[in-house]
């Protein structure tokens, strides 16, 4: 069975796609996130980096959630999510008034940087791709990984790599490998890791193992708003 874990990076979307049934890894790099629904073969499960369900009062529950989860300081990794009114700014001034109108709050610089992104997902979601594909984020799944303890070290230092592939060989013994082959005008080693936690996650999904920070809400397209783990 293959599942994946996606999240955006500057040439379009990175992918990592795990066979369950033996191990094996792949990295594809679809330059828009429609072509996942053409991948084949196809993932069972697709975990996604991205903000599923959108709504205009800022902060979802889940993301409120998330932050308490990890506490300090990793929670600072869980960016409020723009309302979907902001999406349709033709610039970044645009969209941070029509966010501050919807919600009294202009957008996160790093929001703003996945602007795109969050609006390429949006237009592909519906109730019935969210059984497929589903958020996650990766520093919650690592906190899991991690036995519920949030991780000590950045993503961005050396320490914080080595923390972070110590917490997923055991899992995904062929990840040093793989690191090798990366395309590193697209990604870094980072990036591959929050990849490879969101696959954990997608296996965990796919065998009914998940947990998720969820509340009863539902967007005005009736998405789940939730982060799985």
């Amino acid at each position: 069975m293959l599942v994946a874990g996606v999240d955006g990076c500057r040439g379009g979307w990175l992918c990592l796609v795990l066979d369950t049934a033996n191990g094996n890894m792949e990295i594809r790099y679809p330059t828009k996130f429609a072509e996942l629904f053409e991948q084949k073969p196809k993932p069972k499960i697709i975990a996604i980096d991205i903000p599923i369900g959108l709504w205009e009062k800022g902060d979802r529950p889940c993301d409120k959630e998330a932050r308490k989860f990890l506490g300090w300081p990793r929670r600072c990794s869980v960016f409020p999510p723009p309302p979907r009114s902001a999406l349709n700014g033709k610039n970044d001034l645009e969209a941070k008034e029509l966010s501050k109108r919807a919600c009294g709050k202009r957008l996160s610089k790093q929001t703003l940087a996945i602007r795109g992104k969050i609006s390429e997902v949006d237009q592909a979601m519906t109730a019935r791709v969210q059984k497929w594909v589903q958020e996650v984020h990766p520093e919650v799944s690592f906190c899991a990984l991690n036995q519920g303890h949030a991780l000590k070290y950045s993503k961005k230092t050396k320490e914080g790599v080595e923390e972070r592939l110590d917490l997923l060989r055991p899992w995904l013994p062929g990840l040093n490998r793989l690191l090798g082959t990366i395309d590193r005008r697209n990604a870094d080693v980072d990036d591959l890791l929050d990849r490879a936690a969101a696959a954990w996650t997608a296996r965990r999904i796919a065998s009914k193992q998940e947990s998720r920070l969820t509340s009863e809400e539902r967007d005005r397209k009736r998405l789940r708003m939730e982060i799985v783990y």
